[in-house]
């Protein structure tokens, strides 16, 4: 494992082998980075455990959450609570705080496994600023 960051707001964050990590991995490390770096994402992350799965061109990423510390891992680990899929675009969106629900309806975005988990991790998956545009 790459060796891990503590944030100023207490969480911790690192990539498993960041050097082999793919573009998918490398985008969401970065805004859950950048979230846990802030007071209400490093709350958020001390509640909870878990892992989600995210598959998206051709690339599949694990985010593991551990009271506060989050790990993302090149790959897909079949025992993850929570799986997302779609287009890379689709997911940039949903991570810019673009219509995670419209990219549902509209099938671009598959969800699976445990929704209440993936709803209660969604905030540290969107851009820092895009909790002030539209949440739909």
């Amino acid at each position: 494992m790459d060796s891990g960051a503590r944030t100023p707001s207490g969480a911790a964050f690192e990539f498993e082998r960041r050097d082999e990590m793919s573009l998918l991995g490398l985008m969401l490390g970065e805004v859950l980075a950048a979230n846990l770096g802030q007071p209400r994402g490093a709350a958020l992350a001390q509640k909870l455990r878990g892992a989600v799965g995210v598959r998206a061109g051709g690339m599949a990423v694990t985010i593991r959450f551990d009271r506060g510390r989050v790990t993302v891992a090149r790959g897909l680990d079949p025992r993850v609570t929570a799986r997302v899929k779609g287009s890379l675009d689709a997911l940039l969106q949903v991570a810019l705080g673009r219509g995670a629900i419209k990219s549902f309806l509209a099938g671009e975005i598959g969800f699976g496994g445990n929704p209440f988990f993936l709803l209660k991790a969604l905030p540290l998956l969107r851009a820092a600023s895009a909790g002030a545009r539209g949440r739909g």
